[in-house]
């Protein structure tokens, strides 16, 4: 999108025109935090980087923090499908998303073509490789539990 303003700016709108039941898109109530990380690909069918693309990126993906307002009302349309999955489940797949930082990175260990389907590499299946790395994006931040 361009600068961060832009970024959060596109982020409401986008955050407002698909979960929230003001049908404009002009919803600005959301809590916009921290960008927890930026992500390159250099065609659209590769695996996605951690730092920008030698040549010119044809996507860049960023991945906010947002609070979700006590009186906000989140709503799904029927035809989007919402998944909410504990941290601890995608922490699963945590040393998958080690070895795939490693991948980019260019030292990737020895690797087999084929992973097992053991539960890690269905996580990473499931989630991919930006989700998965989620729980050590988080890990700088301290968050309370608060019953409601």
């Amino acid at each position: 999108m361009g600068t961060k303003v832009a970024d959060i700016q596109g982020l409401k709108r986008k955050l407002s025109s698909k979960l929230s039941l003001n049908l404009s898109g002009e919803d600005d109530d959301w809590q916009i935090g921290e960008c927890l990380g930026t992500w390159w690909r250099s065609d659209l069918e590769g695996l996605p980087h951690p730092h920008p693309p030698p040549d010119n990126p044809k996507e860049c993906m960023k991945i906010f923090l947002v609070r979700l307002p006590r009186n906000r009302r989140f709503v799904v349309p029927r035809n989007l499908k919402l998944l909410a999955v504990p941290l601890s489940r995608i922490q699963e797949s945590s040393e998958v998303g080690a070895v795939l930082t490693q991948v980019f990175l260019g030292h990737a260990p020895n690797l087999r073509r084929r992973p097992s389907k053991s539960r890690k590499a269905v996580c990473l299946q499931v989630y991919g490789p930006v989700i998965s790395l989620i729980p050590a994006l988080l890990s700088d931040f301290s968050f309370n539990r608060v019953r409601v």
